[in-house]
Order: structure tokens, then C-alpha cells, then sequence
């Protein structure tokens, strides 16, 4: 499974929990994030706080400096499918995906494109499979830390008892105490995912 699915079962995991605790739960979720009490307003915060984190990764972005066989790739990719040069959009989505990937200086995503769209790749460099391998590395993690989330987790939760965990779980960690909650902490309430090594976000 690649992270772009994996990140849309989160956001649809997470739009679904939110939207559930906003029914469910109005007075805890108004407590959470008081002053705040309208629900638009809660999504428009949490908008907002992704995408000042959002500028700040394209800032830091910009100051990487450029492998050359990133460079050398997305020249290639670009002159291939870069709409102004073929006149079309066919490829507007993977022409962005690349230009994401150049930015982040993302070799591993860059040569994915260039398979994809029969483009010969060169051999690489000795830093540029150092650079590929702390790609793999880096999607590796980011894939995993997605998966432990809350929105993901609820997304693949097999049944209400799990969503009800979760629920406890995610209004504990804001310091609320849910009061039709009826489980009780044992141990089968510690699913694999729940382990001390993970945090949920």
C-alpha cells in the first residue's frame, strides 16, 4: 500500500472520528477546543495549524540543497509531461507529484515517476543511493507513524468495541473524562497498537 493511500484512510479515518465525537460527544468536544464551540470553526483551526506546518516543511524544503541526479531526473520527467509542454493536463498530477518530490529532494518518488512514464534513468551516484536509501527510510517511517494515529486507527477498527477504546483514549489524552464510558482497563484493552512505544496523535 503507498503512503498517498494509506494518508487518505487516515483523513477519512479522522474526519469520520471527529465528526462522531462532534455528535456524540458535543460538550467534551466544546471543552477540548474551548473558546471554540462551532464545529466549522474547530475544522478551520485545524486547517489552519496543517498549513502553517505545511509552509514551514516548503521553507525548509527550499533550503536542501539539490542532488544532481534529482535535478538531472525531474529535467527529464518535466520536458516529458510538464503541461505547457505538451499542450495538455493528461499528466498534471504526476507532473505535481514530481515537482513535490524535486522540492523535497524525494529520488525515490522521482524515479517511481520516471518508471512509470518509460523515461531511462542513468546510473546513480554513490551520494544519490545514499540519498534513495534515506528516502526509502524516511517513507518507511512516515508510513508507520500514519498508521498509529487515531484516524487511522479507526478507519481499520473492526467493531464498535475498538472505536470505544479509541474513544476513551483520544478524550483521555486531552484530560476528559467521558461519562458514558463503561469498559474497564485490563489487559485486553492493550491492543498491539497501544503499546507505550507508539503515540497517538
Amino acid at each position: 500500500m503507498e503512503k498517498k493511500d494509506i494518508i487518505k484512510i487516515y483523513e477519512e479515518g479522522d474526519q469520520a472520528m471527529r465528526t462522531h465525537f462532534l455528535n456524540n460527544y458535543p460538550e467534551e468536544m466544546k471543552e477540548c477546543f474551548s473558546p471554540i464551540v462551532n464545529p466549522g470553526e474547530i475544522n478551520e483551526i485545524q486547517d489552519t495549524n496543517e498549513h502553517n506546518e505545511n509552509s514551514e516543511t516548503i521553507q525548509q524544503s527550499e533550503n536542501i540543497p539539490k542532488n544532481k541526479d534529482v535535478k538531472k531526473l525531474y529535467r527529464k520527467i518535466a520536458a516529458k509531461i510538464h503541461p505547457d509542454k505538451i499542450d495538455s493536463d493528461k499528466y498534471s498530477v504526476k507532473f505535481e507529484d514530481a515537482f513535490d518530490a524535486y522540492k523535497n529532494n524525494d529520488l525515490a518518488m522521482l524515479l517511481e515517476i520516471a518508471s512509470a512514464i518509460n523515461i531511462e534513468v542513468s546510473q546513480l551516484s554513490a551520494a544519490s543511493i545514499f540519498l534513495l536509501e534515506q528516502n526509502i527510510a524516511s517513507l518507511e517511517e512516515s508510513i508507520a507513524n500514519k498508521k498509529i494515529t487515531f484516524g487511522y486507527q479507526w478507519a481499520i477498527a473492526e467493531n464498535d468495541d475498538v472505536r470505544k477504546k479509541l474513544t476513551q483514549m483520544w478524550f483521555k489524552e486531552k484530560g476528559i473524562k467521558i461519562s458514558d464510558w463503561q469498559g474497564k482497563q485490563d489487559k485486553e484493552d492493550n491492543l498491539w497498537w497501544m503499546e507505550d512505544d507508539y503515540k497517538f496523535e
